[in-house]
């Protein structure tokens, strides 16, 4: 399970449309297709039924608001970090550390 197929999944429930949300998260249809079909086979059931239209099975329900806090959780991730970073410099009186 990756960020990315978590946000295509957000998108998906929010658009109906697998084409829309593709292009709403600048991927090809086939590639936002074949990552939600990933998920699903991770997770070992479907997510959306897709016919008539797109809808979220049992399963996508249940998970969708678990997606949508994790997703929140990897989004401030680097905003508590540079807090926390600059919270300790200022501690310890040293600059911030460089990469190779």
């Amino acid at each position: 399970m990756t960020p990315s197929q978590l946000r295509y999944f957000l998108v998906l429930c929010e658009t109906k449309n697998f084409t829309r949300a593709a292009h709403r998260c600048a991927v090809s249809q086939p590639s936002l297709t074949n990552a939600i079909k990933a998920l699903e086979d991770e997770l070992g059931g479907a997510l959306f039924f897709r016919r008539p239209q797109v809808q979220l099975t049992t399963l996508g329900r249940a998970l969708r608001p678990h997606f949508r806090s994790i997703v929140k959780a990897i989004d401030k991730t680097p905003q508590i970090a540079a807090a926390l970073f600059t919270k300790s410099q200022r501690r310890s009186g040293s600059a911030p550390l460089s990469t190779p």
